[in-house]
């Protein structure tokens, strides 16, 4: 049985992706609204998540041709005034010297007008953690939750230099900060652990020099009720990046991972999106299971 949330679309020869327009107008109103807001907030299935979110993943693709192609419209655009600004100087004057002059300076100023245009398609796109981590995420809690569980789910998919997430009182001359709060998640997994996940991105950005600094926060908690996880194996451990610590509550035991990872990048590509390696997710769940288990 399909989720409420799965778009149908007509058939597509081959990997043609249809026009971004149609594939908008198949969407629910709750999609159409997170592909402008950048927030996705509510309770749903894992299923429900699942096509929901293929959904803006099925946008994001139909998208991203319009994009590329406004984006040399707009660069052949700013060639086609270069050209004709230099032609007219060249036909009034006489000096071949100001005429190249004039070309270097054309095109300078165009280039410079043309990338500080706002795209209004790009703005429309999500970053890549839709797809990475997001995306695997919900398919692995489908298969640790029952098909009738809620699965509470905020995130945050705006581009990680977009100016909701500056820091502005850390703001100087020579850098920003940008706080990204990227996705929270609570569930109740099959063995009834409460399963708990966050995950911050901290940048430090150098504009004049394009140096980034970059620290991933995911921090992990798993609620294990006593009364059906009679045995526990405590655990205080920190094992290179990871930290974990665990407490012994009157009806229940708490088990807490985290895990920092650092980056530094010069140039830093603002495009390219690899902070949060879902293998680090995965071994961090892996963990917090070993504390109910004997191989712990």
């Amino acid at each position: 049985m399909l989720s409420p949330f799965a778009v149908s679309l007509p058939n597509q020869q081959g990997d043609v992706y249809p026009a971004h327009e149609a594939v908008r107008r198949s969407l629910n109103p709750e999609q159409q609204q997170m592909i402008e807001t950048k927030q996705i907030m509510g309770s749903k299935t894992a299923t429900d998540w699942i096509e929901f979110l293929n959904g803006l993943v099925l946008h994001d693709r139909a998208l991203l041709p319009a994009v590329v192609r406004a984006s040399n419209r707009r660069y052949i655009i700013a060639i086609g005034l270069v050209l004709i600004i230099v032609t007219t100087i060249t036909l009034l004057s006489s000096s071949i010297p100001a005429a190249f002059m004039s070309l270097i300076i054309t095109s300078m100023l165009a280039i410079g007008v043309v990338s500080g245009l706002p795209n209004k398609l790009h703005k429309l796109l999500f970053p890549d953690y839709l797809y990475t981590v997001l995306t695997p995420l919900m398919q692995v809690l489908q298969e640790e939750t029952e098909p009738t569980t809620l699965i509470n789910l905020k995130a945050d998919l705006h581009q990680q230099f977009d100016m909701s997430l500056r820091d502005h009182q850390q703001r100087s001359y020579q850098h920003s900060t940008y706080e990204w709060p990227l996705l929270s998640i609570a569930a109740r997994l099959h063995n009834q652990a409460d399963f708990r996940l966050k995950i911050h991105i901290q940048n430090l950005f150098r504009e004049r020099k394009s140096k980034s600094k970059r620290r991933t926060f995911i921090y992990m908690t798993f609620l294990y009720p006593k009364k059906v996880h009679p045995t526990f194996y405590p655990r205080q451990q920190v094992r290179g990046t990871l930290k974990i610590t665990s407490k012994d509550k009157p009806k229940r035991y708490v088990l807490r991972l985290r895990k920092i990872l650092k980056y530094k990048d010069k140039p830093f590509n603002k495009s390219l999106y690899q902070d949060v390696p879902m293998r680090d997710v995965l071994e961090m769940m892996r963990e917090g299971y070993k504390a109910v288990r004997k191989e712990a």
